[in-house]
């Protein structure tokens, strides 16, 4: 008898990875409130959509027990799912959060220290909701993903492709950016650790490097030419000011200089203890060779 998944998140980059990654042993059932349709070439896997807003619709077309649960859905979404879990019993629940809890926690940023906020509130939801129903949950803190449909080193590829060069600003900080298959086999190792029950793990990649030499490679990786320009802080924080009153990129502020100079490095020795994860250099294939192939979708 196939183990029963549910996955909370189907239009994240990480669930089809993980649910090849899995395999046909499993049936899987993915929540998603985008159009269904991703998953529609897998016999094993059943997709369940539900409105943005309504959420708790979800109820009644997942029900019963799972072998285990993963949420792949933004910490700060997770709240308002737990509902329809109801008293659905599962051996192992496994949520994503983000290690923004310690990299932005001196922000001087309103939406951002907002954003933290609910960032908290939905781990607490998570350890909350884990320890009235006795269920064994592991929380993963990942660092700036690459390799899929990433924010971070998305803005990056796409600007370097926009116009051939990103701009730094001097004494950049360290950086640790994690791959999204090194994610997966961290998930994957969290749903059958017994070490890792009831811990919460950041994970960051094989490598630490500067901000610089981490544009420096991505712009390579997307162009062929490895063009970075130094910018004066203040200029950069100008410009970013402007651009963050465009629609477009609203999310953007001049906070972002000051943590471009930010070392945001993680300590990998917990997960590699107790998930046996191995994570690759930036921008290394599984093999540990270098690649300089497109990163993330276009």
């Amino acid at each position: 008898m196939k183990q029963r998944v549910l996955i909370f998140g189907g239009s994240s980059q990480l669930a089809p990875v993980l649910i090849d990654s899995l395999g046909s042993d499993f049936e899987f059932v993915v929540t998603t409130s985008s159009p269904p349709g991703r998953f529609h070439a897998s016999r094993n896997v059943r997709e369940a959509g539900y409105p943005r807003d309504k959420p708790l619709e979800l109820k009644e077309s997942i029900g019963g027990d799972w072998d285990a649960i993963v949420s792949l859905v933004p910490i700060t979404a997770l709240p308002d799912l737990l509902p329809v879990l109801g008293n659905s019993r599962t051996g192992r629940f496994v949520a994503l959060s983000t290690a923004s809890v310690q990299t932005k926690a001196n922000t001087r940023s309103p939406l951002e220290s907002a954003f933290l906020e609910s960032v908290e509130a939905g781990e607490t939801a998570f350890w909350k909701f884990c320890s009235e129903n006795g269920i064994p949950g592991v929380l993963l803190r990942p660092a700036m993903t690459y390799g899929g449909a990433d924010n971070n080193i998305g803005f990056i590829r796409r600007m370097g492709k926009r116009f051939g060069f990103f701009p730094v600003v001097s004494r950049s900080g360290l950086r640790q950016p994690v791959h999204v298959d090194d994610v997966v086999q961290a998930v994957m190792s969290a749903l059958t650790s017994a070490a890792a029950i009831g811990n919460t793990y950041l994970v960051g990649g094989g490598e630490r490097l500067t901000f610089e030499e981490m544009a420096r490679r991505t712009v390579h990786a997307e162009t062929g030419r490895a063009r970075v320009v130094r910018v004066p802080a203040t200029v950069l924080a100008l410009v970013l000011r402007v651009l963050s009153y465009l629609p477009r990129f609203n999310y953007l502020d001049a906070d972002m200089v000051r943590r471009m100079r930010e070392d945001h490095v993680f300590d990998n020795g917990p997960a590699q203890r107790d998930l046996g994860i191995a994570p690759r250099r930036f921008l290394e294939d599984s093999s540990g060779e270098k690649t300089h192939s497109r990163i993330g979708n276009s």
